[in-house]
């Protein structure tokens, strides 16, 4: 693989990432996280995940061996998948794929685009799948994994946290109505007994 177009993919792709990653560091509503991706519309949605296949195409392809040789295999190449129209032509990887491709590389397989150079730089953690189903999978995570994943939890705790009071005051006026119709059912508890 060549490198230049592996550093240069991989750039364009964390810039993608970057530039739709909206509302990155705090609540930009009192109701939403984020109102352009919660509220967005559907052609808004598609049109994200439009852009985003068009960069992560091309960066798996130059950065994963097991994503190039997929790409080959199905003869397909990155410009191939530009919209999620085009997802029809890329069958699921399933997990026996990765499996098999694990254990004929180990310990991380092909399919991961966390190279030692960059695990060195921006290494954060690693995860093993316990392989009760066949061989574990290794996987390196790396501080984009990390901001992303609080991105994306910071944005459905935001989500659940706003809706508490409301869920609150739901809960209660149930417990309120099953207590009142409890008191009416012919059944007791055995502790009621006692």
């Amino acid at each position: 693989m060549d490198s230049t177009r592996a550093e240069k993919t991989r750039n364009a792709w964390l810039a993608t990432l970057d530039k739709l990653r909206f509302d990155a560091d705090r609540a930009a509503s009192a109701d939403m996280w984020s109102p352009k991706l919660d509220a967005a519309s559907r052609d808004e949605l598609i049109a994200i995940q439009n852009e985003k296949l068009r960069a992560v195409a091309p960066f798996l392809y130059e950065n994963s061996l097991f994503y190039r040789r997929r790409f080959d295999r199905l003869g397909l190449a990155p410009v191939d998948l530009r919209t999620v129209d085009d997802l029809n032509k890329w069958p699921v990887v399933d997990k026996a794929e990765m499996m098999a491709d694990a254990a004929e590389h180990p310990p991380y397989g092909t399919y991961t685009t966390t190279t030692d150079s960059i695990w060195a730089k921006r290494g954060w953690m690693m995860f093993s799948s316990s392989g009760s189903t066949g061989v574990p999978r290794v996987f390196r995570y790396t501080h984009v994994d990390r901001e992303a994943w609080a991105w994306a939890n910071a944005g459905v705790a935001y989500f659940y946290m706003s809706r508490m009071e409301q869920a609150g005051t739901l809960l209660l006026r149930g417990l309120d109505l099953f207590e009142s119709i409890g008191d009416r059912l012919p059944y007791r508890s055995p502790i009621d007994s006692m």
